[in-house]
């Protein structure tokens, strides 16, 4: 069996049926729960060794389980410990798990509607009369607030949603259909999102007094006065939006994300997973979704860094 650390908080586990395994000696083994604090640096505050060497770790436990017994993950404790049933003597066993303590997040309901809200949204950084509306203090913290939703809508589904659903493999997805079309529309406003936040980078690469832009849709090597207007415009517009809060909500966004994806590639490369079935083996063809992702796809995936934002940050001036 194998360590369990669900995202959510206040579960309760129940088993309705127990029963005890024979030890070497003849006697029985009872059916038992194991609980270990959260290795991560996350868990360091609450007594785990975390990514300090000098803290000595703190020592798993297994506690009997009998037929009918209930326990409870209270407040934040599933956040910072995994937990796990070991099997006993008995092979046949039923239990159950209830949430308890969290209502309406979670569900495909509440990300399809929070997909659904964000993205409806007029999107504020487009063209040059789009940007307009953001040049003065008010129009400049609407466009902030927008950006920051949509940064952390992304994180939330790649790391709450589509990772979760590709690391439990294919043989998990072919036994849960219901939740293949779910997942395509999360993908596909992981997409949408991606573009909007490609937009927001070459605003603020523009209004960076000393960036070089780089080649986008919106930059053409055309001599045209018509072209050369609408450049224009579109800097000084990206020049009278930004702001330093801006830059700050983006690159705490992307050194969030840098963190959490190298954990998930550490993770990706525990050697269980060799010895797992092919099919039950995490997804990795997420066609270019993600930067660590093995694969590409044409509408390809931001690769600027926070360190690139920081820099232009320091060209910036209000």
């Amino acid at each position: 069996e194998s360590m369990d650390r669900d995202g959510g908080g206040g579960d309760e586990d129940e088993d309705d049926e127990g029963g005890t395994r024979r030890t070497e000696k003849g006697g029985e083994e009872p059916w038992r729960v194991a609980l270990r604090v959260e290795t991560d640096g996350a868990a360091a505050g609450a007594g785990g060794a975390g990514n300090n060497s000098d803290v000595p770790p703190t020592p798993a436990l297994s506690v009997p389980l009998p037929s009918g017994a209930l326990y409870y993950l209270c407040d934040d404790f599933n956040h910072r410990h995994e937990h796990a049933v070991l099997s006993g003597s008995s092979q046949l066993r039923y239990s159950s798990t209830h949430r308890v303590a969290r209502e309406g997040q979670g569900t495909w309901r509440y990300i399809r509607d929070r997909c659904s809200s964000v993205l409806a949204a007029e999107c504020l950084i487009g063209n040059a009369a789009e940007l307009a509306r953001c040049g003065n203090a008010a129009g400049r913290k609407r466009l902030v607030k927008q950006v920051r939703s949509q940064r952390r809508l992304m994180t939330e589904l790649e790391f709450e949603w589509i990772r979760q659903w590709q690391v439990q493999g294919k043989k998990h997805a072919a036994l849960h259909p219901y939740w293949h079309r779910p997942m395509e529309r999360l993908i596909e406003s992981y997409r949408e999102l991606e573009r909007r936040s490609q937009s927001c980078m070459r605003l603020l690469e523009r209004s960076s007094s000393s960036a070089e832009p780089k080649p986008s849709d919106d930059d053409d090597d055309d001599d045209s006065s018509s072209a050369s207007t609408s450049a224009s415009a579109l800097a000084a517009a990206a020049a009278a939006a930004a702001s330093e809060e801006l830059f700050d909500v983006t690159i705490e966004s992307l050194e969030e994300r840098a963190a959490l994806r190298s954990k998930w590639i550490e993770r990706l490369r525990d050697p269980i997973f060799r010895s797992m079935p092919f099919d039950e083996r995490p997804m990795t063809e997420c066609g270019g979704l993600f930067e660590d992702d093995d694969h590409d796809d044409s509408t390809g995936t931001t690769t600027t860094t926070a360190a690139e934002v920081r820099r232009w940050r320091a060209n910036f001036s209000e």
